[in-house]
């Protein structure tokens, strides 16, 4: 008994370091033997200073036993050690995968704490700017502030603005060579788009297709992008799929579309639900007020409900048949 529970422990580790080397690439390191993997954040390709977050996995994990946190790095805010050492401890549930959900958790943090230690660096140089160009009265002091604030925010909106235009012009591009017409034609039935969500001015709506090869999947995508209105999103096509190919083995990938790392998450969605045979592809159309890491789950919330709606996955999060039902696309 021992020993099955040892083999199936064994089992679900590999499987979860397969899946955290398809989200994360090169930004992770594994070693299989030792249970280790290390996730280097923001990523190694990263201009500033990134920390590694680091999960030592005993023999009992996950069906007893939590894996172990350390985190570490030359730029890291106090006291985010331990507290990321107690969250994968809260996190881990018996009979569980967990470190997708603490490696999220920790780069989130980091991301954030980053994030305001780039504000602030920016309001001080803007601050400065305007003493050496003001002679330093208060009332310049003050404006500056405000003005080196707002010019935070425009810059984040004008990096929106952009993506808008690239996905505009990926939009009004001809299709693919594997998106011709006669393979758009066959798919474009079995397309099904589920209700736009809409969440603080920024709308999100997720489109699933069953899919039996890959090279369906660009056409997927090519009869969504005919929609002006989808293909007029700011992240159009934000893209997930994995196909059956033999017993145990899937043909799977993603594609961020600008939104990074959000197709890696739905890609870890069809995973963790042991979905097959379906693209699932998400819509956003950025409304001006930044979301921050809230809109990763929600780009997933909106994925996750369409693929339980159409039967691609059980709604307490177990695999799917794949079958997916017979219904109408709406939305296109």
């Amino acid at each position: 008994m021992a020993d099955a529970a040892a083999a199936e422990d064994a089992e679900q580790r590999a499987e979860e370091f397969a899946s955290l080397e398809a989200i994360y690439g090169g930004d992770i390191d594994l070693q299989h033997d030792m249970g280790v993997a290390e996730l280097h954040i923001p990523g190694r390709a990263a201009a500033s200073p990134h920390a590694v977050a680091r999960a030592t996995c005993p023999a009992g994990y996950p069906s007893a036993s939590a894996p172990v946190a350390e985190l570490s790095g030359p730029q890291l805010p106090p006291g985010l050690a331990a507290e990321a050492a107690a969250q994968l401890e809260a996190l881990f549930v018996p009979g569980e995968v967990v470190l997708f959900s603490w490696f999220e958790w920790v780069r989130d943090r980091l991301e954030a704490w980053l994030e305001g230690e780039r504000r602030q660096r920016e309001a001080r140089e803007a601050l400065a700017a305007v003493r050496l160009a003001g002679g330093g009265d208060g009332g310049s002091e003050g404006d500056g502030s405000g003005s080196g604030s707002g010019g935070e925010e425009e810059e984040e909106q004008g990096a929106e603005v952009a993506s808008l235009a690239a996905a505009q012009q990926r939009g009004l591009r001809a299709p693919a060579a594997d998106g011709d017409a006669a393979l758009m034609a066959s798919v474009a039935p079995r397309i099904v788009s589920g209700p736009p969500h809409t969440e603080r001015r920024s709308t999100f709506q997720a489109h699933c297709c069953r899919v039996t090869e890959a090279r369906e999947v660009g056409a997927v995508v090519a009869v969504l992008l005919q929609s002006s209105k989808i293909a007029g999103a700011t992240h159009p096509a934000i893209m997930a799929y994995r196909i059956a190919v033999g017993p145990g083995v899937y043909a799977q990938d993603c594609d961020d579309d600008g939104e990074a790392a959000a197709g890696g998450r739905l890609l870890h969605l069809l995973q963790l639900a042991r979905a097959e045979n379906v693209v699932v592809v998400v819509s956003r159309w950025f409304g001006g007020v930044l979301l921050g890491p809230s809109r990763f789950a929600l780009i997933n919330n909106v994925a996750r409900a369409l693929l339980v709606e159409q039967g691609f996955i059980a709604g307490g999060g177990g695999g799917g048949e794949g079958g997916g039902k017979k219904k109408k696309g709406r939305g296109r």
